[in-house]
């Protein structure tokens, strides 16, 4: 039997750490390209952002009546999605009271509002029942204006009814 010679066997030990190179590397890139391209899911009970400052600006998270994202800037808090358990929305707070609101009921009627400094409505556009409904209330007095187009216009205060318009049927006219 032949010793091989000191080229070959430099010849053979090269093949073989080139070898264990590229397998190495074939590893190491399954490994990174796993660890890059991360998780497909991420889960979690809630996400917040923070500032540089560590306070807290936003934060989704699932509430008590479904997923619920709410940003903050000073006295300013704006919430979205899911508000009560009947109603998804936009809603807008001042200072711990609302201020202003977009809802949508699972009864498909919906609403713009605006509301006063005692958090009552002030002045809402809604549709209730397929018809449309404008409401104008002052927040100090318990006077206010209701109006269905084509149904009646109403000033009321409290319950009892100041000023009623019925609804003026064409056809009689």
């Amino acid at each position: 039997m032949q010793t091989p010679s000191p080229g070959r066997r430099v010849a053979e030990w090269m093949l073989v750490v080139l070898t264990l190179l590229v397998v190495l590397t074939i590893g190491i890139q399954i490994a990174l390209w796993g660890f890059v391209r991360g998780p497909r899911e991420l889960r979690a009970r809630a996400f917040v952002l923070t500032d540089a400052s560590g306070s807290e600006i936003a934060r989704l998270q699932n509430g008590p009546n479904g997923a619920l994202l709410h940003l903050k800037r000073g006295g300013q808090d704006v919430f979205v999605g899911a508000l009560d358990p009947k109603e998804m929305g936009v809603a807008i707070s001042l200072d711990d009271r609302a201020a202003a609101g977009l809802f949508s009921n699972v009864d498909g009627s919906e609403a713009i509002t605006l509301y006063g400094r005692t958090t009552a409505t002030t002045a809402s556009m809604a549709l209730v029942a397929n018809e449309p409904m404008v409401v104008l209330k002052s927040p100090q007095a318990t006077i206010g204006m209701i109006a269905v187009p084509g149904t009646y216009f109403r000033v009321a205060e409290g319950t009892r009814v100041l000023f009623q318009v019925p609804q003026i049927d064409a056809k009689s006219r």
